[in-house]
């Protein structure tokens, strides 16, 4: 800030007048310095010359000012008139405001070892650190945006120490994905099975990417699992249809005797008499389970089969059984699949038992 004083006299004037000027001088700097009655008058201007004052309506720039260095601008205890509307003081140290297309105060950090464009704080026992607010027709009261494609990259993060990191209120979604539709449980909240205090309506996964939710609140309060590598996943019905026949040319034709076993694909709708596939991929990739009818035809003597996971040949249950030759028989069960959606079949009985099987799907879980 620079005050112009001008306590310079000719020599050639009476003294009496110069030592008249010279005190209206001293009174001048000594007002000047108590602020009293006198505007300021920056040394630099706010553009295209004028010079900016305070306690005034600066108008006539068209051109920015730029301050550079240091701790550039700080304004402690301001007042200024705010925008009208919301649910929270309409006064603050600065107000920036835009009447056309664009923002109203605006932020930019350009180091490369990190910095806040905009940083809000408040130190109230009910404050908010940041606070957007919109009143058009459209609009949005807070957006954060990360455009380096190139980079990994944050738009908004929410962080609170004891609290919700965010909270959002809305009329028709509190929270809405509106970029690729992918909401990301990145971070193992719970354990398996979730253990501690827990609120009902809480969602959360653990280490192993089962996703929990919470019905009940309680200490450890009841969990249901929503998906995951240990659930079955949600169950999708199909039109009926045959995945295996060992009675048809394709893919693997003959009778089972007890004793053997035979792992066979389910992914595929095949044609009722030649066994060729109708539709690849009917049960799909991922498919964790299939309910199906397991049916025995052209039995001989007594036994069972057993229906496992592709690979898997421990017998502990049967899935069917039958008991004299000739019978055609069947069950209607859920199976548990490989990660190639297949299934092993083993065969059991009395000496000389065996059978042709037929496998027909009606649903998968995924």
């Amino acid at each position: 800030m620079t005050d112009v004083l001008d306590n310079e006299v000719s020599s050639d004037e009476p003294r009496g007048r110069r030592d008249l000027l010279g005190k209206a001088a001293v009174a001048a700097a000594v007002a000047a310095v108590a602020g009293v009655g006198i505007s300021k008058t920056a040394s630099a201007g706010v553009g295209n010359g004028v010079n900016f004052t305070q306690g005034a309506a600066n108008t006539g720039a068209t051109v920015t000012t730029s301050l550079a260095g240091g701790s550039t601008l700080k304004v402690i205890n301001g007042s200024t008139d705010g925008p009208t509307g919301g649910t929270n003081p309409k006064k603050g140290s600065i107000f920036g405001t835009n009447i056309a297309q664009g923002a109203g105060v605006m932020g930019e950090t350009t180091g490369t070892s990190g910095g806040w464009a905009v940083y809000g704080r408040s130190a109230g026992d009910f404050g908010i650190g940041a606070y957007g607010l919109t009143t058009g027709s459209q609009g949005t009261g807070v957006v954060g945006q990360h455009v380096n494609g190139a980079a990994t990259g944050v738009g908004l993060t929410g962080i609170s120490n004891n609290g919700p990191g965010v909270i959002g209120v809305g009329t028709t979604f509190d929270l809405q994905a509106n970029g690729n539709g992918k909401l990301g449980v990145t971070k193992a909240g719970v354990v398996n099975p979730p253990a501690g205090a827990s609120v009902q309506g809480t969602i959360a996964r653990d280490a192993a990417g089962n996703l929990w939710y919470c019905s009940t609140s309680g200490n450890p309060g009841s969990w249901r699992t929503l998906g995951g590598p240990g659930a079955a996943g949600a169950f999708h019905a199909v039109v009926p249809a045959r995945v295996y026949d060992s009675r048809v040319a394709l893919p693997l034709p003959g009778a089972l005797a007890a004793g053997a076993n035979k792992t066979v694909s389910v992914a595929d709708k095949r044609d009722l008499v030649s066994g060729a596939v109708v539709t690849a991929g009917y049960i799909p990739a991922g498919a964790t389970a299939i309910a199906c009818n397991i049916t025995v035809a052209g039995t001989a003597g007594a036994g069972f089969l057993a229906v496992n996971p592709g690979g898997n040949v421990v017998v502990s249950a049967a899935t069917v059984n039958w008991s004299a030759g000739g019978q055609i028989l069947n069950n209607g069960v859920i199976v548990t699949l490989d990660g190639s959606r297949q299934v092993t079949v083993i065969a059991g009985g009395s000496a000389g038992a065996a059978t042709d099987f037929i496998i027909d799907v009606t649903g998968y879980f995924l």
